[in-house]
């Protein structure tokens, strides 16, 4: 019924596409019927790789194979295609045989400066959705590990969910961890620019989870954060680019914690202070010069 009746207004709008920008590989093979219709070139702008988007039963026996189908299919017919990071460009240009540039999801700038971090009070945050999948819980344990200078804030959506009450019972007996509310996208650069560190622990359960390179790690950056991490190696690569943070050797909490305690203000500082410098260079204004530059070389 979707693709009828987008057809249908695609076809009653009376207008001739240049270009068709398709927002992740589902849609693909509707952009591509549009396009037909008008001659146009198509653009995919893939958020995760599809074939491996989980790793249960269910999505293995069911859904693996489909996502294979569409992708080795509709992709070669495509006229540019970028994705979220190297890692999945690779795999996608490896396995489909498509040419896939990189587009990070970058924020907009944000004009503030780093403060600086207080030696006998560090405060970290984590903020995003409260995912069972994403392994929340393990920065609540990290928690028990790190001395006292460590404060813990939580600013998490779908905190109504069984998975949010779990996380806030598992914290209750530690009072340096606090839930806040969310707030607007737009916002957290200057709203976590109070905190020294941000923090991501994400487990590599999928294979885009160790591909992973989210936004929350331009958010931090924008934010003035250093950032603290698990060695997922498309969030570590900016980390050694830029000289931004942390990160363990392994997913071991025990050794993340390790790795916390050892910082001390002068190290947070110069961490903030790099970030200060990549957050003129990681923000929407390089994405839009990429994207006006995609769009000159598909239609002119």
């Amino acid at each position: 019924h979707f693709v009828k009746n987008t057809l249908e207004r695609a076809d009653k709008c009376g207008i001739k596409f240049d270009l068709v920008i398709v927002n992740n590989i589902p849609v693909l093979p509707l952009a591509l019927k549009i396009a037909s219709k008008s001659n146009a070139k198509v653009y995919i702008d893939a958020h995760e790789y599809e074939p491996l988007h989980f790793n249960n039963f269910d999505f293995n026996f069911f859904f693996k194979n489909f996502w294979y189908y569409v992708c080795k299919k509709y992709l070669p017919q495509s006229d540019y295609m970028t994705t979220v990071c190297g890692g999945i460009a690779e795999t996608y240009s490896n396995n489909f045989k498509v040419k896939c540039d990189v587009m990070m999801n970058l924020p907009f700038y944000a004009e503030i400066k780093p403060k600086k971090c207080v030696k006998k009070r560090i405060k970290i945050i984590h903020h995003g959705l409260a995912s069972k999948g994403r392994n929340i819980d393990n920065m609540i344990k990290l928690m028990d590990c790190l001395d006292e200078r460590f404060e813990l804030d939580f600013m998490l959506t779908n905190m109504n969910s069984q998975y949010g009450n779990e996380l806030m019972k598992l914290a209750s007996s530690n009072n340096r961890i606090r839930f806040l509310p969310p707030i607007k996208m737009q916002d957290i650069p200057e709203f976590i620019n109070d905190y020294d560190i941000g923090l991501y622990m994400l487990a590599p359960n999928t294979f885009n989870q160790k591909m992973a390179l989210p936004n929350k790690i331009f958010e931090f950056i924008q934010g003035r954060l250093a950032v603290a991490i698990w060695p997922s190696q498309e969030m570590v690569k900016i980390i050694d680019r830029y000289g931004i943070g942390i990160y363990s050797q392994n997913f071991d909490v025990k050794e993340m914690a390790d790795v916390l305690n050892n910082l001390t203000e002068k190290d947070i500082n110069r961490m903030k202070k790099n970030s200060d410098i990549a957050a003129k260079k990681l923000n929407s204004e390089q994405t839009k010069k990429q994207l006006i530059k995609i769009v000159k070389e598909l239609i002119g």
